[in-house]
């Protein structure tokens, strides 16, 4: 692992034009393209509950930001695991250009894919 996107990701995403998804790293591609399982139910209500669900603070939290948070997790547990499932993902950006996701797992994708493999 340490490709590093965690640096990376926290360089790009000051830019205003780029907009990520609550999760960094979705893999949506490792999953179509190398492991169909990778994202299956278990694993991503195992990272809803983990990463999403118990993290914030009742006494502290923005309600609107929870709010948001717990939109974009309904998003992410929805099916099928599809082209449109991914792009959901990012339907929330306000205002921003790009809609950007990081994978180290891309590294792993079939070279017979080619370049435009993730374009949509």
């Amino acid at each position: 692992m340490k490709a590093g996107t965690t640096w990376l990701y926290s360089v790009l995403n000051r830019h205003p034009e780029l907009h990520f998804s609550l999760e960094k790293e979705i893999h949506y591609f490792y999953h179509k393209y190398v492991d169909t399982t990778f994202l299956n139910e278990p694993k991503r209500l195992a990272n809803a509950k983990d990463r999403y669900m118990f993290r914030f603070n009742p006494e502290k939290a923005n309600v609107d930001r929870v709010r948001e948070n717990l939109h974009w997790v309904s998003s992410y547990l929805n099916r099928p695991v599809d082209d449109f499932w991914f792009r959901n993902l990012f339907h929330m950006r306000p205002h921003q250009t790009w809609a950007c996701e990081f994978s180290n797992l891309n590294a792993h994708l079939p070279r017979s894919l080619g370049p435009d493999c993730g374009a949509m």
